[in-house]
C-alpha cells in the first residue's frame, strides 16, 4: 500500500511539473512548500473524515465539515488576511459584502451543491474502502483536472494550449497502476492463484 501511494504520489508530481514555466517565480519552492502544508492538512481531514463517517452518517458529517470550514473561512480566515495585508478595518464591510452581493451568489449556491455532492461522496468513499485509498483515488484529479480542460475547453471550445503533453498520460497510467497497489496487494493475489492451481 505504501509503494502504491509512493507510485501515486510521483505520477502527481509528474503531472503537476508540467505546469511549472521556465521562467517561475522566484517564489514558487515557497509556494511548493504552503501547498505540503495544505496537502498534509487534507490528508488528515481524509483520515478524520473517513474514521467519522464510519460511525455516523456521512450527510452528517459532511454538513458538519462544510458548517466549520464556511464560518471559520468567514470569521477568522477574512479578518486574518485583511491584518496580514494592513487592511483589518475592512473586515465587516467585505464580509457585508461577501454575503449580499447577488451576483455573484448563485453561484455560490450552485458551486455549494456540486460540493456538497462531492464531498458527500468522498466521505462516504473514505470510510467504505479506507483513507489510503479514498485519497489515492481522489488525488487522480491531478490527472481528471487537465483531461476535463482539454476535452471542455480545447475539444469543445477549440481553445488552444490544453493539450495534454504525452508524459500526462504516462504519469496517468503510472497513477492508475499506484491505486491498484494501494487497492490489492499483487502478492496476495498471486498467493491465490497458486493455490488455486495447485
Amino acid at each position: 500500500m505504501a509503494f502504491g501511494i509512493l507510485i501515486c504520489l510521483s505520477a502527481s508530481f509528474i503531472i503537476g511539473l508540467q505546469s511549472v514555466a521556465p521562467d517561475a517565480p522566484p517564489q514558487m519552492i515557497l509556494g511548493i512548500l504552503i501547498t505540503l502544508i495544505a496537502a498534509v492538512g487534507w490528508g488528515f481531514e481524509g483520515c478524520v473524515a473517513g474514521y467519522a463517517t464510519s460511525m455516523i452518517d456521512f450527510e452528517i458529517g459532511i454538513l458538519i465539515r462544510q458548517v466549520v470550514s464556511g464560518l471559520a473561512a468567514l470569521f477568522i480566515l477574512t479578518p486574518l488576511f485583511l491584518f496580514i495585508g494592513g487592511d483589518a478595518g475592512r473586515t465587516l464591510s467585505l464580509i457585508g459584502q461577501a454575503v449580499t452581493d447577488s451576483t455573484a451568489m448563485p453561484f455560490f449556491i450552485i458551486s455549494g451543491f456540486c460540493t456538497l455532492y462531492a464531498f458527500s461522496l468522498w466521505y462516504k468513499g473514505n470510510a467504505m474502502c479506507g483513507t489510503a485509498l479514498g485519497m489515492a483515488a481522489n488525488g487522480a484529479f491531478s490527472f481528471w483536472g487537465p483531461f476535463f480542460c482539454w476535452v471542455v475547453l480545447g475539444l469543445f471550445w477549440g481553445q488552444e494550449g490544453w493539450a495534454l503533453p504525452p508524459v500526462v498520460w504516462f504519469a496517468a497510467i503510472l497513477m492508475f497502476i499506484g491505486i491498484l497497489f494501494i487497492a490489492v496487494n499483487p502478492f496476495t493475489v498471486f498467493k491465490k492463484k497458486g493455490a488455486v492451481t495447485s
